[in-house]
Formats: structure tokens, C-alpha cells, sequence
């Protein structure tokens, strides 16, 4: 069956987040085969100027979601032959609509809530009913699929697996000594262990840069307020901040897969990561990029060794191979997959 060349993406913003840097990476692989337009729930957000000018945007700026319910239903229904794109928190409700529109066939969903899931049982039920008839699940690890599939009790024929790409740039080379921390301020991404972690490390001479947004960012900005740790909220300068970073920790509870440490990899810098659930203990282990943490004590002795100089940077070589394949092959392969879609 071929499709009109048509994308429709739907997402609630492109403010900072993976789902968010995976679709605009998607408009920049797509924007000269197909014809894309994007609608945002509430505005574009902090990537609107990375947008290619190949893409139509509409902005809804809606707060409530009775309010996004109705008029994401108002857009399915009027929308031309051609496949829709949802990633995000919305990804059930949009299923659902264009299941009684008799749309789910054009509908391709990128699934990244698992941890959500696990609480939500609702949310598993709709998507258990309502993704085995739509053209594909995406997924951005195989741990993914296979947790998706462990919540929901069955097995997805439509899944898709696409890693989260990196789009190279060129980078200028400083002299790099920070310590950094990218992710959002929330339990799950071991802000309570970051900063023990960081209490143990303030004689080590270690410099650290903190940045990140969230349900805890108040008490992490007072935090390294007190110990004059640099501390910001997200930006879009983080190809600035890579090129200052010697070392990216993660410290993680629960790690899908991490778009910073693909990006802080793909720019030669080394990871050091919790070896918790998710992907960044395979991704590390995978391309020999950096050292996986069985607990806090190892974490912290590792972190001293690497401060300290007593361990060996990864090879350059390594370091090359997996900008090859982020920034490349991946690339190329998504391309192919999706245009799959329309044949």
C-alpha cells in the first residue's frame, strides 16, 4: 500500500527532553522527502529555531487538556492522506482518536513511557488495546520493547527499534576539566546520590557544572549554591558545555536511553554511569566510551581515579566508532525505516 508523502507530528512542545531531540533530528533526516508539518499542544518550545524552514509549525498554546483532547481531534479529522508521527505523554489519547477516525493504520507512535507505565495502569490497558493496530511502535532500545511488552502482557508485531541519532557538528577543541551533570531534577535521575557523590568529591579539587530543570531543581540550585558549584537550567549551549567536559556523570536509578550521553560520547567525552536499568550501562559497555558503576562506593572511587588521573581514557578509536554510528549510519538507517512506512 504506498502513502501519500505526507508527515503529520504531533507533540505536546519541543522543549528539552529525548523524545524531543529524537523528532527534531527526525524533521532534519525527513524534510527533503516528504512534505512535514508539525503541531505542538503548547508552543514549539526551546528548540523552535532549530526547526528546519522546510516545516510547516502550528502552535496551539493550549493549558488544559479537555481543551487539547478536542482540538487534536479537530486537526486528526481534518487532516489529508498521510502518516502521523506522536511522541510524548499524549501518545495513548492520539491513538485512541485516530482509532474512531479509522486513522490507526497511519498512526506511528514512539513509545518512551515506560516508568510511567508501570504506574499507570490505565494508560498500559489503552495502549495494550490500541498499539497492535497501528502502522508501528517505536522504540528506542531493545530493554525498551521488551519492558513495554513485560507491562502490557503481549507481544507487539508492529515494533519498531531506532536508537536515538546524533546529528554531528563540528567542535572546537578547549581545555576540558569539568565535571558535568545534564538531566532533570527528579528522583529517578539519582539527584539524592548526585550529591552525596558530590559531597565526597569537594577536596578532590574536581569541578564540577550542574544543569538541568525540574520537581527538584530548587533544592539542587540551593545545594550548589553553598558549595559554589556552577549551576544552570537547560539551554541550548550544551555543545559549548561538552567542550569544556573532561568527564559526564549519570547517576540514574532508571535510564531508558540517554540523549546527553549519546551527544557527550559522540563529542569525546567519557561517561561514568550507574549500572541500573536502561541502556547507558550497555551503550558504555558496548563502545568502551567510559566506566559502569555497580553501586555508590565504586561510583565514587572511580570518580576519584578519573579526578586523580589514575585511570586510562578510552581510545580516541572507540570514541570514533560511535560518533560513526550515531552521527551516521543511525542516521541513515531511521531515514530508510520511516520512508519504509510509505511503500
Amino acid at each position: 500500500m504506498t502513502t501519500a508523502r505526507n508527515l503529520f507530528i504531533i507533540m505536546p512542545s519541543l522543549n528539552h527532553g529525548g523524545a524531543e531531540r529524537f523528532t527534531l533530528n527526525l524533521m532534519n533526516l525527513l524534510r527533503n522527502d516528504l512534505t512535514i508539518e508539525a503541531l505542538f499542544i503548547k508552543e514549539a518550545g526551546a528548540f523552535r529555531s532549530q526547526i528546519p524552514k522546510e516545516i510547516g509549525v502550528k502552535e496551539l498554546s493550549l493549558k488544559r487538556g479537555r481543551d487539547s483532547v478536542l482540538a487534536i481531534s479537530k486537526y486528526l479529522f481534518q487532516l489529508p492522506s498521510g502518516l502521523i508521527f506522536s511522541s510524548g505523554y499524549m501518545n495513548g489519547m492520539i491513538a485512541f482518536v485516530c482509532t474512531l477516525l479509522k486513522r490507526n493504520k497511519d498512526l506511528i507512535v514512539r513509545e518512551t513511557s515506560i516508568v510511567n507505565d508501570r504506574k499507570n495502569f490505565f494508560s498500559t490497558a489503552l495502549k495494550k488495546i490500541l498499539y497492535p493496530n497501528c502502522r508501528a511502535v517505536i522504540f528506542q532500545s531493545s530493554y525498551a520493547l521488551r519492558e513495554f511488552e513485560r507491562n502490557a502482557g503481549l507481544n507487539l508485531s508492529n515494533a519498531v527499534i531506532l536508537e536515538n541519532p546524533f546529528l554531528a557538528r563540528s567542535m572546537k577543541k578547549k581545555s576540558r576539566k569539568e565535571v558535568l551533570f545534564i538531566g532533570r531534577m527528579e528522583e529517578i535521575k539519582g539527584i539524592d546520590r548526585l550529591m552525596r557523590i558530590i559531597d565526597s568529591m569537594l577536596d578532590s579539587g574536581a569541578v564540577f557544572h550542574i544543569i538541568g530543570d525540574g520537581p527538584l531543581s530548587s533544592q539542587m540550585e540551593r545545594f550548589c549554591h553553598v558549595r559554589k558549584i556552577l549551576y544552570e537550567k537547560f539551554n541550548n549551549n550544551i555543545p559549548a558545555v561538552l567542550e569544556n567536559a573532561s568527564l559526564i556523570l549519570n547517576t540514574s536509578y532508571y535510564e531508558n536511553f540517554s540523549n546527553v550521553l549519546i551527544e557527550a560520547m559522540a563529542s569525546e567525552v567519557p561517561a561514568l554511569v550507574t549500572d541500573a536499568p536502561g541502556m547507558n550501562a550497555e551503550l558504555v559497555g558496548r563502545w568502551n566510551t567510559g566506566w559502569v558503576a555497580a553501586d555508590e562506593d565504586e561510583f565514587i572511587g572511580l570518580l576519584k581515579s578519573f579526578c586523580r588521573h589514575e585511570i586510562a581514557i578510552p581510545n580516541p578509536e572507540d570514541f570514533d566508532k560511535f560518533r560513526n554510528y550515531f552521527s551516521s549510519e543511525l542516521p541513515q538507517l531511521i531515514r530508510k525505516e520511516f520512508l519504509k512506512f510509505y511503500e
